[in-house]
């Protein structure tokens, strides 16, 4: 089973971050091989052939596992962006 975290936090080392990475530590500790999306890194002002790329990882996964902390009742900016960007891109069938 393939796991991917998907961190929506400005801060990679925050609290939000250590608690992703606990769940994954728990599911690559049962088995399963994981990788983690940090999307202040990968995903701010993405290039359409960043955005492929992120959705071939999402292709590739069994699990999604979404970590942001909320701000005034809502998600992270970057994990707004994350889910606004055109599915047609993150979904395409182009390799």
């Amino acid at each position: 089973m393939k796991v991917l975290g998907i961190l929506g936090a400005q801060n990679p080392d925050g609290f939000t971050a250590q608690l992703l990475r606990q769940m994954l530590d728990g599911a690559k500790a049962s088995g399963a091989e994981v990788s983690m999306i940090v999307l202040e890194e990968e995903f701010l002002a993405p290039k359409q052939d960043e955005i492929r790329q992120v959705g071939k990882r999402l292709k590739e996964a069994d699990c999604f596992v979404f970590a942001t902390p909320t701000y005034f009742g809502t998600t992270s900016g970057s994990m707004k962006s994350f889910f606004r960007h055109d599915a047609r891109l993150l979904c395409s069938h182009d390799e």
